[in-house]
């Protein structure tokens, strides 16, 4: 299996994140540390081949949105970058591998701002697909693929008004396709965490 954390430093602001493998004895088999300025993880995804995809940020050009792949061994295959503009806060929250794990799909957004960030890549070129830069809302929280399209969840705002929200994208051209907006009677707001998708193919957001 593997974990990945981060270190701080003596007031507890983050300052480098460490990513390991263990066996299945809990012998450690390789340890990375990655340096930078206020690190934080979106999400950490292994495939069936033991391959590892890290999404995180830190302080580059404000806060870049970065993507790695690494194989078994700990070596990285390629990287990728997301930033939206000068000085832009960009934040990594999730990924989702598609079902036959060809492409893999990766959501953040700008913090203070109301951009939903989704982009798609191939998993053995690290070429991207297609990014999508969206004022959907203020955050865009989990993502999950199926065969033909990619489902965000997240908050997603209506005038001053906020939702749990989805928004599904064709999975080839990443188009928007629909957007679906919830909050119960009874509450003023609300907002989309953690989306899955069951068995027989409808989805599940909370």
């Amino acid at each position: 299996f593997v974990a990945v954390g981060h270190n701080v430093n003596s007031s507890g602001n983050p300052i480098a994140i460490t990513l390991v493998r263990f066996g299945s004895d809990g012998t450690l088999q390789w340890r990375l540390d990655l340096a930078g300025i206020l690190p934080s993880v979106g999400r950490l995804l292994v495939d069936s081949g033991g391959n590892a995809y890290l999404a995180f940020n830190s302080v580059g050009n404000g806060q870049d949105i970065q993507l790695y792949k690494y194989n078994p061994a700990g070596l990285l295959l390629w990287s990728q970058v997301i930033n939206t503009g000068f000085s832009s806060n960009n934040i990594a929250t999730s990924l989702a591998l598609s079902p036959d794990e060809t492409e893999v799909a990766l959501t953040g957004d700008t913090s203070g701002g109301v951009e939903w960030i989704t982009a798609l890549y191939d998993v053995n070129t690290g070429n991207r697909k297609w990014l999508v830069v969206a004022p959907e809302g203020t955050a865009a929280r989990d993502v999950v693929m199926d065969t033909a399209k990619v489902y965000v969840t997240g908050l997603g705002n209506v005038g001053i008004n906020s939702f749990l929200t989805v928004v599904a994208y064709d999975r080839v051209t990443g188009a928007r396709l629909w957007r679906t907006d919830k909050k119960p009677t009874d509450a003023g707001n609300a907002a989309g965490l953690r989306i899955t998708m069951t068995p027989d193919g409808r989805l599940v957001a909370t």
